[in-house]
């Protein structure tokens, strides 16, 4: 069964937990249907490439501008503000049902509670001998409490239609805004399978503001969508879009409450990722450097005035030559982004990189290296001081490590240990504490096929550190 325990050397907390009910009711799905998904889902959990462990080397990259070809990580941080001693648990409905949410976006708001949405979401009823599996095409996700030993299922803004590609930033008010796709499926997905793009408002309980967005002839793929990026009522979301041989970046725009979208052709775009701050838009763009004579892809950043359309590229942050740029991602406040990435082969990346982003984007200092595995790779701040977690689900024994960082940048690794867990990986930094979301698969029907497990750990900062971005 899914309880808490211990894994060294960490001390693990036994937590009981309970629930509120869905507001929709539900019936349970046949036996068939069941066993199909269930199997389905297995699949999908097992589809990581691997390949034998090697040792791990500190790697080495050029970058413009920088004095040396990489910054050395610190050892030993100025201070610790990660408690290593961890809270696991399966999350829950309440004590017979057991819930499982895709993580495709995970966001803390100021008061402490974390939005988790995605698809697909199961929950699982324990009638006593066994696990049934509830069809539910009305939630969207579940909200994580502070102060709840439980969580909180939230209702689809659209019931009965197949949703995907989950964004979301937290507002002033203690709502999220979350851009998501209309798709025709999310089991058997097809091309084109986006059938519109979405925005809404939800406080994990009810809707406001649901409105669709600007259509695009574009066939989008809402794995490739970046985070969704706010300042004082600008949003941003980028995607990259490909045209036969040409891949293009699409970024939807909210200004003045009114939505635009428009392509713009930055190189042959594998991935890009996008945030603002109070004078510009920021993209991070990678694509292959042309005057390299072999290059998958390289890291460059494009800046823009808010209400321009016309990108200044500015140097290449990082080439790779071989081994391609993945997963580019902002952290930080507004006013002092940090970039993280990885680089080596797509499913198993074999390094990690974070770099504080200055003013000046014409000077940068040398990037921080990681030394990890990665196959997910999650970045969370408060204030001056954040976290990079890192999941190597390709690996034998899927490892996760947690670096906890400090501006001027420096990272530490503060924990790194085996998991059992599958799929995909989130995190996030609140006022307090860290929470990851991870998938765990079990044996059914004794187990549910797979649930969501939640990792709590105690963040301790001193204010100056610990405030909201």
């Amino acid at each position: 069964m899914f309880a808490a325990r211990r894994i060294e050397p960490m001390v693990v907390r036994c937590v009981r937990l309970a629930i509120v009910p869905p507001s929709n009711p539900t019936t349970t799905m046949s036996l068939a249907r069941s066993t199909v998904i269930a199997s389905a889902m297995l699949a999908a959990l097992a589809l990581a490439p691997t390949r034998p462990a090697a040792a791990q080397r500190a790697p080495s990259a050029k970058i413009a501008g920088a004095k040396r070809p990489v910054a050395p990580a610190v050892s030993e941080p100025a201070r610790g503000c990660l408690d290593t001693a961890a809270t696991i648990t399966p999350a829950r409905l309440d004590d017979r049902h057991l819930i499982y949410v895709e993580q495709e976006t995970v966001v803390p708001n100021r008061d402490g509670r974390v939005l988790v949405a995605g698809a697909p979401v199961y929950v699982w009823r324990n009638p006593g001998d066994r696990f049934d599996l509830l069809g539910l095409d009305s939630l969207f996700g579940m909200i994580i409490e502070p102060s709840s030993s439980f969580v909180r299922a939230v209702p689809s803004p659209l019931p009965g239609r197949v949703l995907k590609g989950m964004r979301a930033a937290a507002l002033p008010d203690g709502w999220w805004l979350v851009t998501f796709a209309e798709v025709y499926s999310v089991q058997k997905p097809r091309k084109p399978n986006v059938i519109a793009m979405w925005a809404g408002e939800t406080d994990g309980s009810s809707w406001r503001a649901v409105e669709k967005l600007p259509a695009v002839a574009d066939t989008l793929d809402p794995l490739r969508f970046s985070q969704l990026a706010t300042y004082n009522g600008r949003v941003r979301l980028a995607t990259v879009v490909r045209h036969d041989w040409e891949q293009e970046v699409l970024l939807f725009s909210r200004d003045d409450g009114h939505w635009t979208v428009r392509a713009d052709r930055l190189g042959l775009a594998a991935f890009a990722a996008i945030t603002t701050s109070p004078s510009l838009d920021l993209l991070a763009v990678a694509h292959p450097d042309t005057s390299l004579r072999v290059d998958h892809a390289s890291l460059f950043l494009y800046t823009k005035a808010p209400n321009d359309t016309l990108w200044t590229p500015h140097p290449r942050v990082w080439r790779r030559g071989g081994e391609p740029v993945h997963q580019p991602t902002f952290a930080g406040s507004s006013g002092r982004p940090i970039l993280v990435w990885t680089s080596g082969p797509m499913f198993r990346s074999t390094s990690a990189w974070a770099l504080s982003l200055p003013t000046a984007l014409d000077s940068l200092a040398a990037p921080v290296p990681m030394t990890t595995y990665v196959s997910d790779i999650v970045a969370t701040s408060l204030g001056d001081a954040g976290v990079i977690a890192t999941y190597d689900r390709g690996g034998p024994t899927r490892d996760i490590r947690i670096f906890e960082y400090h501006e001027p940048l420096r990272a530490t690794l503060a924990l790194s240990r085996p998991s059992e867990y599958r799929g995909l990986f989130g995190g996030a930094l609140t006022p307090g504490r860290l929470v990851l979301i991870a998938s765990r698969a079990g044996q059914p029907p004794r187990d549910p096929v797979v649930i969501s497990m939640l990792e709590t750990y105690a963040w301790r900062c001193p204010i100056a550190d610990a405030r909201s971005p």
